[in-house]
């Protein structure tokens, strides 16, 4: 009887400590960000990242928050929270959780839950953009601070720019 082939070991993911994320700093690109959320999370505990993709601003401001802290992240793509979850199994964070299929104009949590909400390029594809910022506001205690980075248009487009988007989804 032929023997069947073994399976490769799961390899396992080297969990970072605290000190060893500050290493981070030292990333020219990343500084200034570093910098701007330290100051924006500046005496908040609890932080709501919307639409939080890969988990980077999440796990920033769970280092920012530190241990007492508490940082929520959610998407509305199941796989994104899959590659977050991945991602913050090699941090030492246990302050940090994510949720899936939340869309930003049905934020699932308490009037009045966080300090402080963070969006990075995620409201210029909400449909109903007052709806998402009336539910931000919503989950902001007194208070709260919204950090938002997103991409606007100002003016018309070309039409070359207006054909290359209608390309963009079937």
């Amino acid at each position: 009887m032929p023997e069947q082939p073994t399976k490769p070991e799961a390899q396992q993911v080297p969990r970072r400590s605290f000190s060893e994320f500050q290493e981070y700093r030292r990333i020219p690109s990343l500084l200034m960000l570093i910098r701007e959320l330290k100051l924006f999370l500046r005496d908040c505990s609890s932080v709501l990242d919307i639409g939080c993709g890969g988990g980077l601003d999440s796990m920033m401001a769970a280092i920012m928050t530190g241990p007492t802290g508490r940082v929520v992240g959610v998407d509305l793509s199941p796989e994104m929270v899959a590659r977050a979850r991945h991602n913050l199994e090699s941090a030492a964070l246990e302050n940090v959780m994510f949720h899936d299929s939340v869309s930003a104009e049905a934020l699932p949590f308490p009037d009045s839950s966080f300090d402080a909400v963070v969006s990075n390029g995620v409201f210029n594809l909400v449909p109903d953009k007052i709806k998402a910022v009336s539910e931000v506001f919503r989950v902001l205690k007194p208070d709260g601070r919204l950090m938002m980075a997103d991409q606007i248009l100002v003016g018309e487009l070309s039409q070359d720019l207006r054909s290359g988007i209608d390309h963009w989804a079937g």
